[in-house]
């Protein structure tokens, strides 16, 4: 297959993006995607100012793209379903951007919030299996189900990654496990752009860490290997009495996946 040159990154401006942007500076030529204006372009790489839901900007952006690796969100879900129709809306106008401009790979960031409603071994062991735990995680849900459909359906290879607590250090104890780090956001979300094993996967996004309960057994597969541990930071996270991410088996959404979280104002 031909070497990927050319990535169009959405939410380009957030954390992620950043962290992928200073990875692979140099490495891809970049075009970077925001509704607020992303740091001036520098060498290989070309800013852009838009909606994802915006159809006619999204197929101009993706045009000559090899691939897209789609970031862009609306965090504030909760209690709003209107806003997470519309984030749907948007991701499906991504996904059709891809299609018509003839992008052939997409990387989809999901969420640990899609199989949410699971415990954490039990998820990494059912893989694909939709446990969404909030209007956020149905919204990630919804993504992988459209990556599905263009693979399928259109030809494209789709790599989805449900993404754990990804932070510069883990802070509280649930990270010990959940924490997936910035240098290993970049090897994961490159493997969807190097990878040829398979044409579609959902895959969890987490580090390397000592307490992680398994792997996910398509890390090989893909050519994941994580690097880093969040165990050199436990020493300085205090626990509070009674946290069931201790030795427990809490829902891995922890609380996303409380009855009334979605429906508090």
């Amino acid at each position: 297959m031909t070497a990927i040159k050319r990535v169009l990154i959405t939410g380009a401006a957030g954390a992620i993006g950043r962290t992928l942007r200073a990875a692979w500076r140099g490495r891809y030529a970049m075009r970077l995607l925001d509704v607020v204006p992303p740091e001036p372009a520098g060498a290989g790489e070309e800013t852009i100012v838009a909606d994802c839901a915006d159809q006619q900007a999204m197929i101009a952006a993706a045009q000559g793209m090899d691939a897209i690796v789609h970031l862009a969100v609306d965090p504030k879900t909760r209690a709003a379903p209107e806003r997470a129709w519309a984030l749907i809306g948007a991701t499906w106008t991504v996904f059709e951007a891809a299609r018509i401009a003839g992008a052939r790979r997409f990387v989809f960031a999901s969420s640990n919030h899609a199989g949410g409603m699971a415990a954490m071994d039990e998820a990494l062991a059912s893989g694909v299996t939709p446990r969404p735990d909030s209007l956020y995680g149905i919204c990630k849900v919804a993504g992988e189900a459209m990556a599905r459909h263009h693979v399928d359906k259109h030809g494209l290879t789709a790599l989805c990654l449900r993404i754990g607590s990804f932070k510069p250090v883990p802070v509280q104890i649930r990270d010990l496990k959940t924490w997936l780090s910035p240098g290993d956001m970049a090897r994961l979300a490159e493997c969807g752009l190097t990878q040829n094993a398979l044409r579609f996967a959902v895959v969890y996004g987490f580090s390397n860490n000592t307490r992680l309960p398994r792997r996910d057994p398509l890390w090989e597969t893909i050519g994941y290997r994580p690097q880093d541990d969040a165990e050199r930071f436990a020493a300085t996270i205090a626990a509070a009495p009674g946290d069931p991410w201790i030795d427990g088996k809490p829902p891995l959404g922890a609380w996303f996946a409380e009855r009334d979280w979605d429906v508090k104002a």
